[in-house]
């Protein structure tokens, strides 16, 4: 029987991003949400970062989830959301969000949209 993150890595490798997205966003199982969105990682796709900078939007997230979607959007995030991750960073309560988001937003400067 596969582990729940060989199945979020078996969505990724045939390219279901709508899938990990919809798991991510909507998923009532906190471990099932965190391994989509960790899966998310290795998605560099415009649906996927857009679905990170909207869970981001959410302040009253839990903050297990919103640390792992700044975590991933330090990964997967372009310099086309660059200037909105110093935003959130600059409005974050949580200063290891903020701090997550901080960095994310100097990596992305380096990254140029794949779509």
């Amino acid at each position: 029987m596969k582990t729940l993150a060989e199945k979020m890595e078996a969505l990724v490798e045939k390219g279901k991003t709508a899938k990990l997205v919809k798991l991510a966003t909507s998923s009532k199982k906190l471990d099932e949400q965190l391994a989509a969105i960790e899966a998310l990682r290795n998605v560099r796709e415009e649906a996927s970062v857009r679905a990170m900078m909207d869970m981001l939007k959410d302040e009253t997230g839990n903050l297990v989830i919103r640390k792992a979607v700044a975590t991933t959007l330090d990964r997967i995030a372009t310099k086309m959301e660059t200037d909105k991750l110093h935003h959130y960073a600059g409005v974050e309560a949580d200063p290891d969000i903020a701090k997550i988001l901080r960095e994310a937003a100097v990596n992305s400067k380096e990254r140029t949209p794949r779509w």
